[in-house]
């Protein structure tokens, strides 16, 4: 079973390039918009292995987001 990797990005071309790169080497992206889109993909389950988060998005920043993922 491939890694699953989201893919916290405010900006959807940003989003879009990394989760096509990540999904062309094997792994399964979840591509998520924020902090919100990324608390609804963890309850949905299961959890990915690995999260790329953006640091600077509007409304919730990234640190919020990673204190909350602690």
């Amino acid at each position: 079973m491939p890694s699953r990797i989201a893919i916290v990005d405010d900006d959807p071309l940003l989003r879009e390039i990394v989760s096509d790169y990540l999904a062309s080497q094997g792994y399964d992206t979840s591509p998520c918009d924020g902090g919100a889109a990324l608390r609804a993909l963890i309850a949905a389950g299961p959890a990915p292995d690995c999260v790329i988060l953006d640091l600077v998005m509007p409304g919730e920043d990234g640190l919020s987001v990673l204190r909350w993922l602690r």
